[in-house]
């Protein structure tokens, strides 16, 4: 599946560092979840900001006889580049580590830092992600690379 298959803004395809990452499927088999990551940056009044791009997931209903994905919903990550991200045994919460910190303009021209992430999805009964809320890490200048959910 080419990267412009995943993204909500097709422009997006051609930006610096703008990538697609993991691919996970939901436990039942019926839907699939993709990232969309963006981490490029440029300076502006001689910090270092985020460039733009999508930081998204991209929610796929799988058909059940050839397995042909059929795009449902964007979802914002809340964060910058969500570098990984799972799905409980449940099924029914999607965890995203969006794994840099970054300077972020707003459309009014205001600065704020955006801080590395866990964010919390509800996954519906039609795979589609409801955001929850999100936990903030101060993490630095170090990024969130890896984490899973484990069964209880």
């Amino acid at each position: 599946m080419p990267l412009t298959a995943t993204l909500q803004d097709k422009q997006n395809e051609h930006r610096d560092r703008q990538k697609g990452g993991v691919v996970k499927i939901h436990p039942n088999g019926r839907f699939a979840y993709v990232t969309n990551r963006a981490d490029g940056t440029v300076k502006k009044d001689g910090k270092t900001i985020f460039a733009g791009g999508e930081n998204t997931i991209a929610v796929f209903a799988l058909n059940e006889k050839t397995g042909e994905p059929s795009l449902l919903q964007h979802v914002q990550t809340e964060g910058i580049e969500a570098r990984t991200f799972a799905v409980d045994a449940t099924g029914t919460l999607l965890i995203v580590a969006n794994q840099k910190a970054m300077l972020v303009e707003d459309p009014q021209g205001t600065m704020k830092e955006v801080d590395a992430n866990f964010a919390l999805f509800r996954i519906g009964q039609d795979g589609k992600l409801e955001f929850i809320k999100k936990h903030e890490v101060q993490a630095g200048d170090k990024w969130l690379l890896w984490m899973d959910v484990l069964k209880k």
